[in-house]
């Protein structure tokens, strides 16, 4: 089950999004004794996770938190929790976790000037959208801001659709292929916001 499980966690990675995957494990005394159904989960699920957590009765109330803190802040993503039937059996005190707050970077009003210098002095500034965007959702502000800017919107596959491809600052998708049309528009840009 839990490779079975790798390739949702694998897309959850690349597109950023918050999982936990809880897996079931051995006890840590049938390493190397047990042949059926025994993967290192932590060496599988390492590449492409914020974590990989070994669950223990001592310390679950941390983890937890930990995971839930490590799945949506700085870059958003799956954390893999890995628990042992005996770890499971026992009982524990739980501690209500409170859900963290993700981490907000607010810009100093010192980069608020700079990057608007830099855009005023931009002679062929270009919008770049990608993850984070929902493609169906309307963005009045991306079209707001483009048509302020004049410019051209280049978006990524996760975030294609965010301007209608009939737009006419719609300047395509990049990321498909190396020939597409959108690499030149970021060839003559002078000032990217991404």
């Amino acid at each position: 089950g839990a490779a079975n499980a790798m390739a949702g966690v694998a897309h959850a990675w690349l597109d950023r999004d918050p999982v936990l995957i809880v897996t079931a494990d051995f006890p840590e005394t049938m390493w190397g004794k047990h042949t059926h159904q025994l993967l290192d989960l932590a060496a599988l699920f390492r590449p492409v996770t914020n974590a990989t957590i070994r669950l223990t009765a001592a310390a679950v109330n941390e983890q937890i938190r930990d995971a839930l803190r490590l799945v949506q802040n700085g870059r958003p993503g799956p954390v893999h929790l890995s628990l042992a039937g005996a770890v499971a059996d026992e009982t524990i005190a739980v501690l209500t976790p409170q859900a963290p707050q993700p981490d907000v970077m607010a810009a100093s009003p010192g980069a608020v000037a700079t990057a608007a210098a830099l855009l005023r002095s931009a002679r062929r500034p270009l919008l770049l959208v990608g993850l984070g965007l929902e493609p169906e959702r309307p963005y009045p502000e991306l079209r707001e801001l483009a048509a302020a800017l004049n410019a051209p919107v280049i978006d990524t596959p996760k975030a294609k659709g965010s301007l209608p491809a009939a737009h006419p600052l719609c300047g395509g998708t990049i990321g498909l292929m190396q020939s597409d049309p959108a690499y030149a528009l970021l060839d003559e840009a002078d000032c990217f916001i991404a």
